[in-house]
């Protein structure tokens, strides 16, 4: 009794990743996606501030394609964007590689014990990835990186509703600047 310990701890990296939680994109107003901003925005405001939009929501129903609830990048074949028109002014090619079983617990606020930390944001792969993600589930993911390759992200999907009037998908995301 009455010894003291003392430990070495460290260097300890600091986090320096940005989280935004709930974001709401509905297909038809609010679905333009900046991952600079964390932000969803209106047409008006994609086309007049086209090198911030990453993606675009979209849900659609297509014949004989299981499409739903999707995340494309402004540059993806039109096949992956039925009955969507593009604005011309929009030419990120945003790579998205989807993650169906990364669960993030500070996204998702759920029971899951796993992190999305800097170092896995850092060191995600994006050699060959698409630039869309179609039929995206409550509880999902994709990883993406920006055009200009400054931002990777992690986006988790926490919850989608295409009733009769409204088709929306509540968003979370971690970001981290890695240029």
């Amino acid at each position: 009794m009455g010894k003291t310990i003392s430990y070495q701890s460290g260097p300890h990296e600091i986090r320096n990743m940005d989280m935004a939680l709930d974001l709401v994109a509905k297909d038809g107003t609010d679905f333009y996606l900046s991952i600079a901003d964390m932000k969803l925005y209106n047409a008006t405001f994609a086309a007049a501030n086209p090198d911030k939009i990453d993606l675009v929501y979209l849900y659609r129903t297509p014949t004989n394609v299981t499409y739903l609830h999707s995340l494309v990048a402004p540059t993806a074949d039109p096949i992956y964007l039925p009955t969507f028109t593009m604005p011309p002014v929009l030419k990120n090619k945003t790579k998205i590689v989807k993650a169906f079983t990364v669960r993030d617990q500070q996204l998702s606020r759920i029971q899951y014990g796993v992190f999305v930390d800097d170092i896995d944001l850092r060191s995600k792969d994006f050699t060959d990835a698409p630039d869309f993600a179609i039929n995206m589930k409550a509880e999902g993911g994709v990883w993406v990186q920006t055009a200009d390759g400054k931002y990777n992200a992690y986006i988790y999907v926490n919850a989608v509703t295409n009733t009769a009037t409204v088709k929306e998908m509540r968003l979370s995301m971690k970001r981290l600047t890695v240029k």
